[in-house]
């Protein structure tokens, strides 16, 4: 995930190795989602996605990916 921090709440996203459904969730430290979205990932191609969270506050948020092989968290901070 880049740019992380980020200065306008726009990230990208680069996923390998994953197949199938991925449900990509973002939520503050509240647990409140901000954003969610499922995409589908074939064998072999890695998956690129973009992450708009530009009318977010300033903060940390997290990024929860659910796919067949398990479940990534990975932190997101915005610098505005």
């Amino acid at each position: 995930v880049y740019p992380n921090p980020s200065g306008d709440g726009l990230f990208n996203c680069h996923f390998g190795g994953m197949e199938g459904e991925i449900v990509l969730e973002v939520f503050n430290s509240q647990g409140i989602t901000s954003l969610k979205r499922t995409i589908q990932a074939n064998r072999g191609i890695p998956v690129e996605s973009s992450l708009d969270l530009s009318q977010s506050a300033s903060g940390i948020y997290y990024l929860k990916l659910t796919y067949a092989g398990g479940t990534m968290l990975r932190k997101l901070i915005i610098q505005k």
